[in-house]
């Protein structure tokens, strides 16, 4: 079976707090100029953080990512079906429109110290800029060129693929200082500091509605949710599409609970392509049953060579059941 794979682009993650460059080249945290090390931030360089997209400008602007200090999260599917009356039917005729997906997500942005308060105002500045469209400036005329579409990344429960967020609308961003957290009042870095604040605690609220850019929905041509029709009929294996919505990238639903397309050497090669190689072992080595049962290795050889004949197709029963009636009916 061939496989329909998009590569994901490269991904250099958003890195929170104090950090320098080791001897092997990698970034890791360090303690600020006070020797203060603030634990939230290496939690959120392990991957829990949200990050925004804008999806217009320079790559390397256009993103912003908060620690993840969830508060609320609401991950609505909603289907539309047109209903229509027909005389001498006791039910409606149901026709299937479309299903619709929306993310109500808030959280919390704390502050350690002045320094991180200060960039979390920036942050949430540069936010809500991303609420507004591009434009083309011609003479006194301005024309809006591009939308503010938007990606939302958050964990594996809201993506598109390993490095890309779910693309999508957002309706709107609240910026809520919590006024019993309380400000830094004045920038003591500014000799003219005096007459800022900046919210020791912000909260952000934020309703996503997602545009699919996957294959959805379950295709005729093999039956199975993580196949695409490709050319002629012929089906492919969709990488993001086996991961959607909520499964870490690179697993499937079907994987976990049982279903696993690796009982196809084909499929299996799909996986094998990209994945490290522990991940290949540990998709080699599940076979989980629907009760969440195993079945190791070597029993699925002793399996092989020595099948249960009671559960084999046999023409014995057929031919003794053919040969009693026969003697039956000579008697």
């Amino acid at each position: 079976m061939a496989s329909n794979k998009n590569k994901p682009p490269q991904y250099n993650p958003p890195f929170f707090g104090p950090s320098k460059i080791n001897a092997e080249g990698q970034r890791i945290s360090i303690p600020d100029t006070q020797g203060f090390t603030d634990i939230t931030d290496r939690y959120a360089n392990q991957g829990y953080y949200i990050e925004f997209e804008y999806l217009h400008g320079d790559p390397s602007l256009n993103k912003v990512a908060f620690k993840s200090f969830i508060t609320d999260y609401q991950d609505n599917f909603t289907s539309t079906w047109n209903s229509e009356e027909v005389y001498g039917r006791p039910d409606p005729i149901q026709t299937f429109q479309g299903t619709a997906r929306k993310i109500t997500l808030s959280w919390d942005v704390p502050s350690a110290d002045f320094a991180e308060a200060q960039t979390n105002v920036a942050k949430a500045s540069k936010l809500m800029r991303f609420l507004y469209p591009s434009y083309t400036q011609e003479g006194n005329a301005s024309t809006m060129t591009k939308p503010p579409l938007l990606r939302l990344k958050f964990t594996n429960l809201i993506k598109k693929n390993e490095s890309q967020g779910l693309l999508g609308t957002a309706a709107g961003f609240s910026f809520t200082p919590d006024v019993e957290a309380g400000w830094w009042d004045g920038n003591p870095h500014k000799a003219s500091g005096q007459g800022e604040l900046y919210p020791k605690l912000l909260r952000f609220t934020c309703e996503f509605s997602v545009i699919h850019e996957h294959h959805l929905g379950w295709h005729d041509c093999d039956g199975k949710w993580e196949v695409v029709c490709g050319e002629n009929g012929q089906p492919k294996y969709d990488e993001d599409k086996m991961s959607w919505p909520y499964v870490p990238y690179g697993w499937s639903a079907g994987e976990i609970l049982g279903q696993s397309p690796m009982d196809n050497g084909e499929e299996a090669a799909f996986f094998a392509e990209d994945l490290p190689a522990g991940r290949i072992a540990d998709i080699e080595k599940s076979s989980m049953g629907a009760q969440g049962t195993t079945t190791s290795d070597e029993t699925k050889a002793k399996n092989a060579a020595n099948p249960n004949p009671a559960s084999q197709p046999t023409a014995q029963p057929e031919a003794e059941q053919e040969a009693e009636a026969a003697a039956t009916l000579g008697n």
